[in-house]
C-alpha cells in the first residue's frame, strides 16, 4: 500500500511539473554535481549523494562540514568534489562512501563559489585584508592565495560558476537585477564583462554546446538557456519549479536543485534537444606485443559508453579502415597485423542517446618488435657516408640521429665529446619519437649490445660548449662560475611532448647551467610533462647548474588522467654526481592532479650534489639529491628505493628553521594533494651534511616544510642518524654503524671487509630487472644482498659465465631465452635443476629442452649434473 502510493504521488509530481522529482527529503539543497551514478548536494551543512536513476527519499551522508552563510555550489574535477565552506574543502568520492573532506584553503575572507582552472583551484569571495572588496583569487597554498581579478558585484550574491574554455562565467543573484558575467582567465589582466543583464534571480549556471543553462530561483522558477554571446532569445526549458538552486547537465538529463516549501529536493528533466558534450578520448597510445599484434590504449572519457577504434595503412582514408566497435574498456588488442607494416589508428567515443565524437588525433607506428627495428650508429670520427647505416658510415652529430629515428628505433654512440651546438646555449638534443633507446659507451666496433663495456669508453653530452670549465664546490660560486655561465648550454636533453618512452642507458650528461631567467628551471634533462615513462640506466648525470629547482634531471608528470594508467619513472645503475641548484638538485619529481606515477630508483650513487641559498633573496628548500612529491588532488606516487648510496651531499638552505632539510624528500605539497607511500630498503646515507646546523649532519629523508607522506617504510639501510623525522612511518633492520667505504675521501664507496653493509640486505626488495651492482659486479653474491650499490667480493656477471665449471663443453642457448633453453654436453644429461637468483628451486628436469614460458622474466641459475657426477652451473636470462 505505502509503495502505490508512493508511486501515484510520484505520478502526480512528474505530471505537474513535466520534471521528475528524483529525491526528497532534505532541507535546502544548494549546489548540485552529477558523477557516475550519483548526483551529490549542499545543504549547507551537510554533502549528500542521491542515487541519480531512482525515484527515491533515501540518500547517503558522506560526510559533515561545518556550516557557512555562504558556499553555495559544487565543483568537480575528476572524481574530486571542492566545496566553499569555511575556506575551501574537497573530497574524493569514487568508491565507497567518503571519508571528511580535507581543507584546501584555511582563509578569514568569506568564499561564496569554487572552480577549477589549469590545474589550479579559484574562488569568489571577499578581499582577505578588507571584507567589503570583492575578488576572484587563486589558491596557492594552504592558508595563501593572489588576487586575479575585481568582481563588480558583491560576492556574497555570486551564487554559481561555470566554464567554457579559459572564459569563467558566473551570476549575481538579484531578484529584478540580475547578471551573468564572463572572465577571460587566460588574459594578462583578467576582467568581467556582462554577458547578459535583468534576468530575474539567476542562481545556478552550466555551459554545454555554446548556450549557458541557468536557474531563475523564483517562487514558480525556471530552466532557461541563452547563447554564451548573450544575444538572442532567453529559452524556457521544461515547468516550473519551486525555488530553483544549483544545475548540471549529464548529457541530456538536466538536474536542479530546489528549496521549494512543499517540494524541495532534486529534479531531473530530458531535454531530448540538448546535444550531449562527447569528446575524443586523449593521449592515444600504443604498446607493440609480437610481430603481429599491438595493444592500444587511451585515457577515458566521462560519460562515454563505448568505443571505436579504426586502424588503416598509414595514410590511408581512416573510412577504408578496419574498426572494432563497442570496446568498453579503455583499451584494445589489433590481432594480424603485417609485420613492417605502418600503421594509422584513430579512436573514438561513444556516448550516451546515440551520440558519438570525432576520431581522436591519429598515432602512426611501424609493426615492429625492438629487436627487429633499425640501429643508428653516431660516431664524430666516422668518416664515410655519414648516413648513420654502420659504425662506419655513422652520423657525426647526435641530432642528426635524433631527427632522422623512427619511432621505436636505437642509437648507438661511439665514445667521445657531443655537444647540440658549437655556441647556441638555447640549442638541445630533442627527442622527437616515441620508444627510441640511446645507448652509449661503445668502442665504435661492437656488433650486439652485449660487446659494451661499459666504463672504458665514455660517450658525454657535454653542456661545456667552450671546453673550459673548472667547477667549484660552493653553490653561488660556481652559479656565477665565469668559466661555465655565459657559454655553457641550458639545457642538454629535451624530451619533447612526443618522445613518449626514452631510454638513456650509458651517458654522461654534464655540465648544463641553467640560468637563463629567474624563473627557468631544470637542468641536464627535461621532460614534457604529458610523458608517461621514462627510463635511465648506467648513466652519470653530474657537474650541473641551475639557478631555481633541480640541475640534472626534471622530471615533473601531469597526465590528467583520472582512469588510473600509471606512468613511471626508471633509474637503475646510474651517479648523480655534483649538480647543484636551489632545490631538488639531482632528482625533481612531482605528479599533479589525477596522475599516477611508479618511481624507481635502484643501484645509483648520488655523490656530493647541493642544494643551497643562491642569495639572501634567492633561498632555496634543500633535497640536494631528490625531491618526490605529490602536488595535485587525486595523483597516486608510489615510490621505491633500493640499494642506493648517498654520501657527501650538502644542504645549505635556510627558507626553513635549521634541521628542516633533508637530502632526500618525499612530500604532499599539502594534506588533500593526492597520495604517495615510499619504502626505501638495502640503501646507505652516510658523510651528508647540513651546513645551517651546528652538528652538520643533515636528515637523510624527510618531507622538508610539506605535508608527510602517506607511508615511508625502511628497511635494511644504514643512516649516521638512526632514520629520524615525522616523515617516516615505518623501520626495521636499521644500523646507525659506519659502513667502512675503502676510501670515501677519493670516492671509493665499496666495503671494506667487516662492513655492517655486507649480506644484511634483503634479497626481496630487489627489482628482478637488478642483476648487477654498480660496477657491473654479480648484484647478490654470497646468498645475500649487501646494502649500497656495490658487492663485496662479487665478480663481474656476464650472461655466459660459468661458476664451479668442472666441464667447459656445456653450454645453453639461446640465452636470453623467452619459451626454450636447451643444454648442449659432450656427455648424457643426468639432471638440471633451475634456482631463482634468490636461491628458490623453481623447476628439476632430465631432459636436455627445457620450457621455461612459465618462467617469471629475470635472471636465474641451471646446475647441470651429467652421468658421471660432473656438475656445471650456468646463468641465464628470462626474457
Amino acid at each position: 500500500m505505502k509503495t502505490q502510493i508512493l508511486l501515484i504521488f510520484t505520478l502526480i509530481t512528474t505530471l505537474s511539473y513535466a520534471q521528475t522529482r528524483i529525491a526528497s527529503g532534505i532541507n535546502g539543497p544548494v549546489g548540485i554535481q552529477v558523477i557516475d551514478d550519483y548526483v551529490y548536494t549542499l545543504n549547507n551543512s551537510s554533502l549528500i549523494r542521491y542515487n541519480k536513476s531512482e525515484v527515491s527519499t533515501s540518500y547517503e551522508l558522506v560526510s559533515n562540514i561545518s556550516s557557512s552563510t555562504n558556499g553555495y555550489n559544487l565543483w568537480r574535477e575528476g572524481n574530486y568534489l571542492f566545496m566553499p565552506f569555511t575556506g575551501i574543502k574537497g573530497v574524493n568520492v569514487s568508491g565507497v562512501i567518503p571519508t571528511i573532506p580535507i581543507q584546501q584553503i584555511n582563509v578569514t575572507s568569506t568564499i561564496s563559489t569554487v572552480f577549477h582552472y589549469n590545474n589550479e583551484l579559484y574562488y569568489t569571495g571577499s578581499n582577505p585584508s578588507n571584507s567589503s572588496q570583492h575578488e576572484l583569487r587563486k589558491v596557492t597554498g594552504i592558508n595563501s592565495s593572489v588576487f586575479v581579478a575585481s568582481l563588480p558585484v558583491a560576492h556574497q550574491n555570486i551564487t554559481d560558476v561555470t566554464l567554457d574554455g579559459s572564459t569563467l562565467y558566473f551570476v549575481f543573484n538579484n531578484l529584478s537585477t540580475g547578471k551573468i558575467y564572463k572572465i577571460d582567465l587566460s588574459a594578462t589582466t583578467p576582467a568581467a564583462q556582462i554577458v547578459k543583464s535583468g534576468l530575474p534571480a539567476p542562481w545556478g549556471i552550466h555551459f554545454v554546446d555554446d548556450y549557458l543553462y541557468f536557474t531563475s530561483n523564483l517562487t514558480n522558477g525556471q530552466i532557461r538557456k541563452i547563447h554564451k554571446s548573450g544575444a538572442g532569445s532567453v529559452y524556457y526549458i521544461g515547468q516550473p519549479i519551486q525555488s530553483p538552486r544549483g544545475i548540471d547537465i549529464d548529457g541530456q538529463d538536466i538536474y536542479v536543485a530546489s528549496v521549494g516549501s512543499s517540494l524541495q529536493g532534486i529534479y531531473k528533466y530530458t531535454d531530448a534537444n540538448l546535444t550531449p558534450n562527447c569528446v575524443a578520448p586523449s593521449n592515444v597510445f600504443k604498446t607493440i606485443d609480437d610481430e603481429t599484434t599491438t595493444t592500444i590504449s587511451w585515457n577515458g572519457v566521462y560519460g562515454a559508453l563505448s568505443y571505436d577504434v579504426t586502424y588503416v595503412n598509414a595514410g590511408d582514408d581512416v573510412s577504408t579502415g578496419t574498426t572494432i566497435t563497442g570496446i568498453t574498456t579503455t583499451s584494445t588488442v589489433l590481432s594480424g597485423l603485417t609485420n613492417g607494416n605502418e600503421y594509422d589508428v584513430y579512436v573514438k567515443t561513444n556516448c550516451t542517446s546515440a551520440t558519438t565524437s570525432d576520431y581522436s588525433n591519429y598515432i602512426n607506428f611501424t609493426q615492429l618488435i625492438s629487436s627487429q627495428r633499425p640501429i643508428i650508429y653516431v660516431d664524430y670520427t666516422a668518416s664515410g657516408s655519414n648516413d648513420g647505416s654502420s659504425w662506419a658510415d655513422a652520423f657525426t652529430d647526435l641530432q642528426d640521429a635524433l631527427t632522422t629515428v623512427s619511432e621505436g628505433s636505437k642509437i648507438w654512440i661511439a665514445k667521445g665529446t657531443y655537444k647540440a651546438s658549437a655556441s647556441n646555449r638555447d640549442a638541445t638534443f630533442d627527442i622527437l619519437k616515441e620508444n627510441v633507446s640511446i645507448y652509449g659507451g661503445f668502442a665504435g666496433t661492437e656488433n650486439s649490445i652485449e660487446d659494451r663495456v661499459l666504463g672504458t669508453n665514455a660517450t658525454i653530452l657535454s653542456g661545456d660548449l667552450n671546453n673550459n670549465d673548472v667547477n667549484v664546490s660552493d653553490f653561488p660560486s660556481n652559479y656565477g662560475n665565469s668559466t661555465r655561465n655565459g657559454d655553457n648550454s641550458y639545457h642538454l636533453i629535451n624530451i619533447t611532448a612526443t618522445g613518449e618512452s626514452l631510454l638513456l642507458d650509458g651517458l654522461t650528461i654534464s655540465d648544463a647551467h641553467t640560468n637563463v631567467s629567474a624563473t627557468e628551471t631544470g637542468g641536464a634533462i627535461i621532460k614534457d610533462k604529458s610523458i608517461y615513462n621514462l627510463t635511465l640506466k648506467n648513466c652519470i648525470i653530474k657537474d650541473n647548474v641551475s639557478r631555481n629547482t633541480n640541475a640534472g634531471l626534471l622530471a615533473e608528470f601531469e597526465l590528467n588522467n583520472p582512469t588510473g594508467q600509471r606512468a613511471s619513472l626508471v633509474i637503475e645503475n646510474c651517479q648523480f654526481i655534483n649538480n647543484m641548484s636551489r632545490e631538488g638538485s639531482g632528482i625533481y619529481m612531482h605528479a599533479k592532479i589525477d596522475t599516477n606515477v611508479d618511481v624507481t630508483i635502484t643501484n645509483t650513487l648520488f655523490d656530493s650534489n647541493v642544494a643551497a641559498d643562491l642569495s639572501d633573496s634567492n633561498k632555496g628548500y634543500g633535497a640536494s639529491v631528490a625531491w618526490i612529491r605529490s602536488i595535485g588532488a587525486n595523483a597516486d606516487v608510489n615510490v621505491n628505493i633500493v640499494n642506493n648510496t648517498y654520501v657527501n651531499n650538502i644542504e645549505n638552505t635556510t627558507t626553513f628553521i635549521a634541521g628542516k632539510g633533508s637530502t632526500l624528500a618525499i612530500s604532499k605539497s599539502g594534506p588533500s594533494d593526492g597520495a604517495i607511500n615510499a619504502t626505501i630498503s638495502n640503501s646507505i646515507f652516510w658523510g651528508n651534511k647540513d651546513l645551517t646546523t651546528t652538528g652538520n649532519v643533515v636528515n637523510s629523508v624527510n618531507a622538508l616544510n610539506e605535508s608527510l607522506p602517506n607511508s615511508l617504510a625502511i628497511y635494511n639501510s644504514i643512516d649516521e642518524r638512526n632514520f629520524i623525522g615525522n616523515a617516516i612511518t615505518h623501520k626495521a633492520s636499521i644500523n646507525y654503524s659506519n659502513p667502512l667505504f675503502v676510501n670515501a675521501a677519493n670516492s671509493n664507496f665499496t666495503l671494506q671487509t667487516g662492513s655492517p653493509a655486507i649480506n644484511t640486505g634483503d634479497n626481496t626488495k630487489i627489482p628482478t630487472s637488478i642483476t648487477k651492482d654498480l660496477l657491473g659486479n654479480q648484484r647478490i653474491f654470497d646468498t645475500t644482498v649487501d646494502m649500497g650499490v656495490y658487492e663485496f667480493g662479487s665478480s663481474v656477471l656476464g650472461v655466459n659465465d660459468n661458476f664451479n665449471v668442472f666441464k667447459s663443453d656445456v653450454t645453453v642457448y639461446p640465452n636470453p631465452t623467452v619459451s626454450n633453453l636447451n643444454i648442449k654436453m659432450d656427455s648424457n644429461l643426468k639432471r638440471a635443476i633451475v634456482y631463482s637468483v634468490l636461491g628458490n628451486k623453481v623447476l628439476e628436469t632430465t631432459s636436455k629442452k627445457i620450457t621455461t614460458s612459465n618462467l617469471k622474466s629475470g635472471l636465474y641459475l641451471i646446475k647441470i649434473e651429467d652421468e658421471n657426477g660432473t656438475v656445471s652451473t650456468k646463468k641465464f636470462i628470462k626474457k
